[in-house]
């Protein structure tokens, strides 16, 4: 449920409710969500995925800026237990008017019951297709 956006995803910060296959998706199909800007610059979307692995894992998206290119914003993957975070890594990215595909990667050996990962927008409206989490240290196909 990773890509599900304006379904599985949590929103904060203000950002409304992503609008379900609102944008042109690289594949050229109107299959990508758009993300509305936040109220503050906290505003971001995110998804708890259930799982206890620990290893290497990645999550990777496509994302584009809709509104204003060169916007530097991060992207996170982290391992929950309970509600304490145990391990957390950042990638800070800066958007384009194009589809990039962006991912961040963790080596996580501690216990979790959990991951999450998360986009944070801010202020900054973006549309985002095929996002995913999987054990590997790189985005892979």
């Amino acid at each position: 449920q990773t890509e599900a956006f304006a379904t599985t995803w949590t929103k904060w910060g203000g950002v409304p409710l992503p609008s379900s296959n609102s944008a042109i998706a690289p594949t050229q199909a109107l299959t990508a969500e758009v993300i509305q800007a936040g109220t503050d610059a906290g505003g971001s979307v995110g998804q708890y995925v259930t799982n206890s692995t620990q290893g290497n894992w990645n999550f990777s998206v496509y994302l584009m800026s809709t509104t204003s290119p060169n916007t530097t914003i991060p992207i996170v993957i982290m391992a929950v237990n309970g509600n304490a975070t145990t391990t957390v890594a950042t990638s800070t990215i800066t958007l384009t008017s194009d589809w990039v595909r962006y991912s961040v990667s963790m080596n996580d050996a501690t216990t979790h019951t959990r991951k999450f990962v998360q986009i944070n927008n801010g202020t900054t409206q973006i549309a985002a297709w095929g996002a995913q989490l999987e054990p590997s240290h790189v985005a892979r196909v």
